[in-house]
Order: C-alpha cells, then sequence, then structure tokens
C-alpha cells in the first residue's frame, strides 16, 4: 500500500512538472485534439498532397439541412461564440467539426458577395439542381430564391434546398484537384433532380479537376453517369435533359444559365468514372465493379427489385386480369 502511494505521488508531481515545463493548461481532450489537428492533420496533408496529387479533402455527410439550420441558428445568436459553440460540441468528431467549418466558410462568401468569375460558375454549375439562388441577407442570414418565388430564410426553404446548400458551400473553399466525399447527394430531392445532381456533379469533376467519391442509393443518379461515360451526350443533349427535368417542377429557365453545367457535363465523359456494387452475402458484403453498359441494361439489385414487384403487382389480378383480357378481344 505504501508503494502504491509512493507512486501515485510521483506520477502527480511528474503530471504537474510536465504541464509546467510544456505549458499545458488546456484538458487532456483539448491537448490530443491539438494534437489530432496539428500533427496527424500535417501529416495527413503531405500524405494526400505529396502521394495522390491532392490540395485538399472535404467530407459532406448525410443529413445536411438540419445542420444549415443549425448553423444559421447559432449565427443569429448575440451572446454565442459560434466557433466556441462549435468545438466544445462536435470537437470530439472531428469529421463532423471539419464539415461545419467549411460550411462557415462558405457562408462566409456568400456574405462578403465576393463577385469574380470562378465563382460565378461554381454557381452556375448548381444552379439547375438548387433550382434557384443562394445570397445573404444581414437580417435573415442565409437566404434561398427559387426561381419565380420571393426569397425566404434558409431554414424555411425546402429540403432539397438545405441538402443542396450543404454540398455547395463547402465547394467554394474546395481547390483545384480536391478529393470530395459525399454521403448520398440525392437525399431529400425529387427523382428529376437526381438527375440534375449527378450532371451538377459530372461538371465539377470536369472543370475543377476533383475526384468524387459517394455512395448513392438513387438508380437514376447511376443511370444518368452511367450515360454520359457510355453514350457521349454532348452540350445541347444535355441542356435538353436538364430542361425536361426543371419542366417537370414547373420552372422555365434560360438557355444561357444551363451552358455552364451542360458545357462541363459534357466534357465529363472522357473522365474516369467507376461503379461498384456493394452485395450481401452469407459471409458479409461482397465488391464488385460494374462496367457503364452493364449499369444501363440492369442496375444491381434494383433491377430485381422492380422485376419481383412486378410479378407481385399483376399477380394481384386475378380473374380480375382474364376477365381484362376477354373483354379486349370482344371489342
Amino acid at each position: 500500500i505504501r508503494y502504491y502511494f509512493y507512486l501515485k505521488e510521483f506520477y502527480f508531481l511528474l503530471r504537474s512538472y510536465i504541464k509546467r515545463q510544456l505549458k499545458i493548461v488546456e484538458p487532456i481532450r483539448e491537448v490530443v485534439g491539438i494534437f489530432f489537428n496539428e500533427f496527424v492533420g500535417d501529416l495527413l496533408r503531405t500524405v494526400y498532397s505529396e502521394l495522390l496529387d491532392l490540395q485538399a479533402v472535404r467530407f459532406v455527410p448525410f443529413g445536411r439541412s438540419s445542420i444549415i439550420c443549425q448553423l444559421e441558428y447559432l449565427s443569429k445568436e448575440p451572446f454565442l461564440r459560434t466557433k466556441d459553440f462549435m468545438q466544445s460540441f462536435y470537437g470530439s468528431d472531428i469529421l463532423l467539426y471539419s464539415y461545419i467549418s467549411w460550411l462557415s466558410k462558405g457562408r462566409a462568401k456568400i456574405a462578403e458577395r465576393i463577385d469574380n468569375d470562378e465563382l460565378k460558375e461554381l454557381i452556375n454549375l448548381f444552379t439547375s439542381v438548387l433550382q434557384g439562388r443562394l445570397a445573404y441577407d444581414k437580417t435573415q442570414g442565409l437566404v434561398y430564391s427559387r426561381f419565380g418565388h420571393s426569397g425566404v430564410p434558409i431554414k424555411w426553404a425546402s429540403a432539397l434546398a438545405g441538402e443542396v446548400t450543404g454540398i455547395f458551400l463547402p465547394m467554394l473553399t474546395a481547390p483545384p484537384k480536391s478529393c470530395i466525399i459525399i454521403e448520398e447527394p440525392e437525399s431529400q430531392l425529387h427523382y428529376s433532380a437526381h438527375i440534375l445532381m449527378a450532371l451538377t456533379l459530372a461538371g465539377l469533376s470536369s472543370k475543377y479537376n476533383y475526384r468524387l467519391i459517394f455512395s448513392t442509393h438513387s438508380d437514376l443518379l447511376a443511370l444518368t453517369l452511367a450515360y454520359i461515360k457510355d453514350r457521349k451526350p454532348n452540350k445541347e443533349e444535355i441542356i435538353k435533359l436538364a430542361r425536361e427535368m426543371l419542366k417537370m417542377q414547373k420552372i422555365q429557365i434560360r438557355k444561357n444559365l444551363l451552358e455552364p453545367l451542360a458545357e462541363y457535363a459534357s466534357k465529363a465523359n472522357n473522365l474516369n468514372i467507376k461503379f461498384y456494387y456493394y452485395g450481401p452475402t452469407r459471409d458479409g458484403v461482397k465488391v464488385s465493379e460494374k462496367k457503364a453498359d452493364e449499369v444501363i441494361r440492369s442496375i444491381p439489385s434494383l433491377t430485381d427489385v422492380i422485376d419481383n414487384f412486378a410479378s407481385w403487382a399483376l399477380s394481384l389480378g386475378g380473374d380480375g386480369l382474364a376477365q381484362d383480357e376477354r373483354n379486349i378481344q370482344r371489342e
């Protein structure tokens, strides 16, 4: 027992000495956070810049709308320091905290109303899938204006506006040759916007040389990218597709606003687009690569679901279907 107390006392003396010598006054959790941010962060930056030829890495998580609303709320509280709050609330979640910091920087760019050609082109790439514009108002914060409608604070806008904004804002600070990892970019989007999002992602990769990695449950998003890679649509064909999708939402948009998206999405047919399917097996998950023409012919799993559902739906007709067929033949 005596030795135990000696060791315990020695531990506290050593800890106190180290803290005095290294001037450590923060809680140990903050020290660990600083270590990861400065040492591990610098190491990772060296790895992806020198070995992978990347300038930056961005991670865009699922469920972006709620984070956008939270950020807007904090920015309007005069007694809250947003940075301090985020560090205390999200500091232990390095990925999420870093995402919020990029959101804040992107929001600041909108607030500063920086006017240059690069920013305009990036905004134009997102115009169709956002189905409107983002602006900043000193009283209301981020304001979303849908084409043909007056602006509303982003927290009152549609889920589509919030989710797309959550992808758009980090892009404002991402340098060329960045790796962007996105969880389900089609989340909360109408089916027509799945196609517009695919065109936007293709255009971003083509223009800024981004390496995009994303997971998706959307057959339309995967199909659009497969057609871009395999069938190589030109600029006019992409404008026609984007216009048809926007018409479904009762949106008429000038051709010149779609031209940046069409130009860079049409150039994306030379990109190295790869498709991977994660299929469940008895032994776990099996990952297999699919070619673009395979995706066009049959999307793994989804086609099976549709076939099975169609067979079930037809089976519900029973005698009614046979009677309908006889009536058609008599006519």
